[in-house]
């Protein structure tokens, strides 16, 4: 996720994509499966801002079939962005 954010920061949206695609790949490590605190939600609100909804969607819905904790919160946040709304992705409402 921090070369997906390093690659948006330089205005290279197509490869902030892939590599944000590639992240939501990597094998299920218990931190993944289990952590409370999985992705860069900075990172998410600027892709649907600059139009990414299908990719933004297609990583959170990935990330629900690892994440145990977080699973119910991820597919609602996707079925918000496929409503046409933006989730919060508010922190202190979801993590704690």
């Amino acid at each position: 996720m921090v070369l997906a954010s390093l690659a948006l920061r330089e205005g290279d949206r197509r490869g902030a994509v892939r590599y944000m695609r590639q992240a939501a790949r990597a094998p299920a490590s218990e931190e993944l499966v289990y952590s409370e605190s999985i992705v860069s939600w900075g990172l998410l609100k600027e892709l649907l801002t600059a139009g990414e909804r299908e990719s933004v969607i297609e990583f959170l819905e990935q990330m629900a079939r690892t994440n145990v904790p977080r699973r119910d919160h991820l597919r609602q946040w996707a079925a918000s962005i496929r409503r046409g709304q933006m989730p919060t992705f508010d922190r202190r409402t979801y993590w704690w």
